[in-house]
């Protein structure tokens, strides 16, 4: 049983002994343990895991109302990129981009009317500041939205072939037999 034990401070007047909690986690979607209380772990096999035998307090309610606050926070996409492009900078929003494309090690990102954007950050980063609704690591070198996808075509050896609008001339962006029922689940089928 995975569990921490607590001791909450001003829990107990100055000269008695601190309140001892029992805590035991579970998971939440976020990844992130969320740790709520429990009265005893010795009966915890007739219990279901995520059981709470008592309320939360005042001030837990808030501390988790914090951290979810916060994750939600970081968890907000970028519905916007800036670019450069001579002397001039200019804001280019999500729904305006078709793929992310990695060529040299330099990141770029096209638009559906083909116009082609350098960007200062990494697929990596890129890939965590958008939205994955809408967009999909194809492979190491693509980040492709789902509107740029015209037809999905089986290929050879259990893999996908992307035909994207706008393409990109001598490239095939293939999907991976390991990433294929990820990529059908996010495709919707």
């Amino acid at each position: 049983m995975n569990g921490i034990r607590a001791i909450l401070p001003g829990s107990a007047p100055q000269n008695a002994a601190p309140e001892v909690r029992n805590y035991n986690y579970v998971r939440h979607g976020s990844g992130f343990p969320v740790f709520l209380p429990v009265q005893s772990f010795f009966f915890a096999k007739h219990k279901p895991r995520t059981m709470l035998t008592e309320q939360l307090l005042p001030e837990e309610l808030t501390a988790v109302r914090q951290m979810l606050h916060e994750l939600i926070k970081k968890n907000a996409y970028k519905e916007r990129f800036v670019v450069k492009r001579g002397q001039t900078i200019q804001s280019i929003h999500v729904t305006d981009i078709a793929y992310f494309f990695s060529r040299n090690k330099i990141s770029y990102l096209k638009t559906h009317e083909g116009k082609e954007y350098l960007l200062s950050q990494t697929l990596g980063e890129i890939e965590k500041s958008v939205s994955p609704e809408y967009f999909y690591r194809a492979s190491r070198s693509f980040i492709i939205s789902y509107r740029a996808i015209q037809l999905v075509s089986v290929w050879w050896n259990g893999k996908l072939k992307l035909h994207i609008r706008p393409e990109i001339p001598a490239t095939e962006i293939l999907i991976s037999r390991e990433r294929v029922a990820g990529f059908k689940i996010w495709l919707g089928e």
